[in-house]
């Protein structure tokens, strides 16, 4: 079982020890647990030096490459980071094509580095459940020239689409015709 105090490899109690290539350490500290439940096994890889501090209570880890939240998610201070496109989905998701979360309308905010501009889509509502194909369009954007475009502006008689200008003597008008704003 030990020599001279040190474990060996073997069975004790039903655990299984494995003895490393070139020496490891296991410290618990006094009055401490360390639990697994379940029957499934559980690695934990460290490439470097790691100190990992983990609050009060129950807790599911989502997984870095693609993690899923439910709730609120908070953040105290820092950034929201993403590539050359980042968006913000509520009842969205892409898979192959935009599809529902769920039953009910969906919305994206995306911010675009290509175009340097940010833009809200919506989709319509949806009463088909979980999967079912969307088709969001850009209710409102942003250009990085400080463009702006409502492309479903409401109006009392219907809805005009166009770009939201601004002339040179701050006058504001909506320009129907494709191309950019001209002062």
């Amino acid at each position: 079982m030990s020599d001279a105090g040190n474990l060996t490899a073997g069975t004790y109690n039903k655990l299984t020890l494995t003895q490393p290539a070139s020496g490891a350490t296991l410290t618990l500290a006094d009055g401490s647990t360390l639990a697994l439940a379940g029957a499934y096994s559980t690695t934990l890889t460290a490439t470097a030096t790691t100190n990992a501090t983990l609050p009060a209570g129950t807790h599911s880890l989502a997984p870095l490459d693609s993690p899923t939240f439910t709730g609120d998610v908070t953040l105290s201070t820092g950034n929201i980071m993403g590539g050359p496109t980042l968006g913000l989905l509520a009842n969205l998701y892409y898979a192959g094509g935009w599809k529902y979360v769920g039953n009910g309308y969906g919305s994206q905010w995306v911010a675009n580095n290509s175009t340097g501009g940010v833009q809200l889509n919506v989709a319509p509502l949806n009463s088909s459940g979980a999967g079912a194909a969307a088709s969001p369009v850009t209710a409102f954007s942003v250009t990085g020239a400080g463009g702006v475009s409502i492309p479903l502006l409401a109006t009392s008689g219907g809805t005009v689409k166009g770009t939201l200008c601004q002339d040179t003597t701050g006058v504001i008008y909506v320009k129907t015709t494709s191309g950019a704003c001209i002062p």
